[in-house]
């Protein structure tokens, strides 16, 4: 069961992909990656298991999800490093584009 599914600990979903968000675009302006790979690879799986955890609630509620959120989620995705990760990035910034969501365009063209 995700931590998400979990009523009794009571994670906000809005909170929780805003601060991964935060901390992925944070961690690539930085240059973590040329300063410790090995921390910035420990970071994005991190990132990429609670990103997993979201895709699920967004696949099974995706009205709790606004344009912002989907686009945020979609650039998650785009780091990732599978064909698979790319579908589910690409099919999130369409969602976003489709609510109206700007700067989404930058994915799916």
């Amino acid at each position: 069961m995700s931590s998400f599914e979990n009523p009794e600990q009571k994670i906000d979903p809005v909170k929780v992909l805003q601060e991964l968000f935060e901390a992925d675009q944070k961690d690539r302006t930085d240059g973590l990656f040329e300063t410790d790979q090995q921390l910035f690879r420990q970071r994005e799986s991190e990132r990429y298991q609670k990103a997993q955890e979201l895709y699920t609630l967004y696949k099974s509620n995706p009205a709790l999800f606004t344009g912002e959120m989907k686009f945020d989620l979609a650039l998650l995705f785009q780091h990732g490093t599978s064909t698979e990760d790319y579908e589910k990035a690409l099919q999130l910034a369409r969602a976003a584009e489709q609510d109206g969501f700007g700067g989404a365009e930058t994915l799916v063209r």
